[in-house]
C-alpha cells in the first residue's frame, strides 16, 4: 500500500485534473453562449439596418411622389395660364377651388384642373369658372359618370349655344341628372342627342330646359342618344312646313288656321313649349287610326322625324309635364353624393384626397428642387 503522501499527491492531481476539466468544459459553454449572443447582436443589427433602410427608402419615395404630384398640379397651372392669360390672383384661386371641391368629387385637384383647361380652351372664362362652371362640371362628370373632359366640353357648349351665365351651370346639370334619373336615358347618351340637336334649338329659340324635357319624353319610349337628337332636330325645323303639300296637311289638320297661324308658334312668331306642341299633336290626330296618323306625321315631318313626332303625340300635354316634374326634382349633387357612396365610391375619394394632401407637402419642396 503506498504512502501517505503518495496518496495525497494522487488525490490532489486527480481533483486538479477533474477541475481543469470542468473549467474547460465552462469555458467551452462561455465560448459557444458569447458565439451565439454575437451571432444574435449580428442578426439584429442586420434587422435593424434592413429596417432604418425601407424606412429611409420609404420616405424618399413619398417625398418623390408628393414632389411630382406637386409639379404635375403646378404644370397644369401653367397650362391654363398659357390658354387663358389669367392673373396671378385668378390662377391661385383656381387652384385652390380645384383642390378644395375635387376631392368632394372623387377628383384629385390635378385632375379638377384639367377640366378647367378644357372649360378655357371652349370660352369659358376664368371668372366663369371660378363663379359656378368648374363646380358644374364636376358635378356632372360624378353624377352622370362620365369622364371630365366630356363633361367640361358640354357644359362649355351648352352655356355658349344656350347664351347661359356661369351661375345657371348648376341648373344646366340638375336637368341632365333629372332627366337621365327620370328616364330610361343616361348623361352619356343624352350628350349624343344634345350634339345633334342644340344648334337648330338654340337657332330657334327654344329654352334648355324644354330641350331637355323633350329628350327625356323620347328616351321614355326607347328613342335615345344620337337617333333622338336627329329625329328631334328634323322634327323641329319642320313644325313650319316645307312644302306646299305639309302646309296643306297642317292646315287640313287645325294646326295651321284659317287667318294663316301656326299653334306651334306663338302670336309672335316664338315656338310654343314642349307640352303645347305635344298638345296640338295629340288633339290634331285624335281619332285616326294608327295607318292613319303615321301618314299624317309623315306628311308633316318626314321619315327622319316621324319617330319624334310620334313620341310627342303619345305623351300628349299632361305626358311632357309629368316628365317635368319628376325631371325637376332631381339635384346633381345629391345623386354625385349616392354615387360616391360605399367602399368603391369612399376609395376613389381617399384616393383623390390622398393625391391632393401629397401635393400640398410636395409644393415646398418644388423650389429648391427646381
Amino acid at each position: 500500500m503506498p504512502g501517505n503522501g503518495t496518496f495525497l499527491g494522487s488525490l490532489f492531481t486527480e481533483v486538479e485534473l477533474r477541475g481543469l476539466s470542468s473549467f474547460n468544459r465552462d469555458l467551452g459553454m462561455v465560448e459557444r453562449s458569447a458565439s451565439a449572443t454575437f451571432g444574435n447582436i449580428q442578426a439584429a443589427a442586420r434587422t435593424m439596418a434592413m429596417a432604418f433602410g425601407a424606412i429611409f427608402a420609404g420616405g424618399a419615395a413619398a417625398l418623390t411622389g408628393a414632389t411630382k404630384q406637386a409639379a404635375d398640379f403646378e404644370a397644369a397651372i401653367q397650362r391654363i395660364r398659357a390658354v387663358s392669360s389669367g392673373s396671378a390672383t385668378e390662377l391661385s384661386r383656381v387652384g385652390q377651388l380645384a383642390a378644395e371641391i375635387g376631392p368632394r368629387m372623387g377628383f384629385s385637384a390635378e385632375t379638377a384642373l384639367s377640366a378647367v383647361e378644357e372649360l378655357v380652351r371652349g370660352g369659358t372664362s376664368l371668372t366663369d369658372t371660378l363663379n359656378g362652371a368648374l363646380n358644374a362640371t364636376l358635378q356632372l362628370a360624378a353624377a352622370g359618370r362620365i369622364d371630365l373632359g366630356s363633361s367640361a366640353d358640354l357644359m362649355t357648349d351648352i352655356l355658349q349655344a344656350f347664351n347661359l351665365t356661369a351661375g345657371q351651370s348648376t341648373h344646366v346639370v340638375d336637368l341632365l341628372a333629372g332627366a337621365a334619373n327620370s328616364s330610361s336615358t343616361t348623361v352619356e347618351e343624352l350628350t349624343f342627342a344634345l350634339r345633334q340637336s342644340m344648334s337648330v334649338a338654340a337657332v330657334m329659340k327654344l329654352p334648355f330646359d324644354e330641350l331637355v324635357k323633350a329628350l327625356g319624353t323620347m328616351a321614355n319610349v326607347s328613342l335615345k342618344g344620337s337617333d333622338a337628337g336627329t329625329s328631334l332636330r328634323t322634327m323641329l325645323l319642320r313644325l313650319n312646313p316645307e312644302t306646299e303639300k305639309a302646309k296643306a296637311l297642317m292646315t287640313q289638320l287645325g294646326i295651321i288656321t284659317a287667318s294663316g297661324a301656326n299653334k306651334f308658334f306663338d302670336a309672335a312668331g316664338n315656338m310654343e313649349d314642349m307640352a303645347t306642341v305635344a298638345g296640338v299633336l295629340n288633339k290634331a290626330l285624335a281619332g285616326m287610326t294608327s295607318q292613319q296618323r303615321v301618314t299624317a306625321l309623315e306628311g308633316m315631318f318626314g321619315q327622319d322625324a316621324i319617330r319624334a313626332a310620334s313620341a310627342f303625340f303619345e305623351a300628349g300635354a299632361a305626358g311632357v309635364e309629368k316628365f317635368a316634374g319628376e325631371m325637376n326634382k332631381v339635384k346633381a349633387a345629391d345623386v354625385a353624393t349616392i354615387q360616391l357612396e360605399g367602399l368603391t365610391g369612399q376609395v376613389t375619394k381617399l384616393r383623390a384626397a390622398i393625391e391632393t394632401m401629397m401635393k400640398e407637402f410636395g409644393e415646398p419642396l418644388l423650389k429648391p428642387v427646381t
